[in-house]
């Protein structure tokens, strides 16, 4: 969203009380990413503009979930969009898992799980350095750079590592780990429930 969201603060160091409730609006609507212009660009207090979106769209994440706006029933056009509602369900209906992890060379995946609006935090390891910096405006998504697996364990061995690594994940935890199996050759069509620490080594 991007229509002039903090525009008095061009010339003033604080929002209006309209601006602030236009911000935290935009977060319950599930906007994906809110965009300041001329607040940074001519704006006489660009850091304070864009701390100040920061933080009325981390107040608005914490505190207003039940105001948030009910996502509709939507139609699955593809296997794709499927496997992502079905993580998204998994994930919420299992107090053990963690993390939605998936594996992607384009950012499709990250870009379908991430309409879901998962209360479980998504976190996509993806090859490309441009393609993360792109995934990374997507809502409830956390880009992580990954190797090119070779085949499909390697690919879930490379998502449990990275977690790890990361601090996200821990030895028990259940990961719901989505992809394409054989690794990058199809579209995504697998959805795995993955203990951490399964896999030996």
């Amino acid at each position: 969203m991007a229509t002039q969201m903090l525009e008095s603060m061009i010339h003033a160091p604080r929002p209006t009380r309209a601006e602030a409730s236009d911000v935290a609006n935009a977060v319950l609507d599930g906007t994906d990413a809110i965009m300041l212009s001329g607040e940074t660009a001519i704006g006489e207090y660009p850091v304070e503009a864009a701390q100040a979106a920061a933080r009325i769209a981390e107040v608005a994440e914490e505190r207003a979930g039940e105001f948030r706006r009910v996502a509709e029933t939507r139609r699955h056009p593809d296997e794709a969009a499927a496997v992502a509602h079905a993580a998204a369900q998994v994930a919420a209906g299992d107090p053990a898992v963690v993390a939605i992890a998936c594996f992607t060379r384009t950012g499709r995946t990250a870009a379908l799980l991430s309409s879901e609006r998962p209360d479980t935090p998504v976190y996509a390891f993806i090859p490309d350095a441009g393609i993360r910096r792109g995934t990374a405006l997507r809502w409830g998504v956390r880009s992580l750079p990954a190797g090119d697996p070779g085949d499909t364990d390697t690919m879930i061995a490379l998502m449990e590592r990275g977690l790890r690594d990361a601090g996200l994940a821990a030895e028990g935890d259940s990961v719901v780990m989505v992809a394409s199996s054989p690794a990058g050759k199809v579209h995504t069509n697998m959805l795995k429930v993955h203990q951490v620490g399964e896999i030996a080594g």
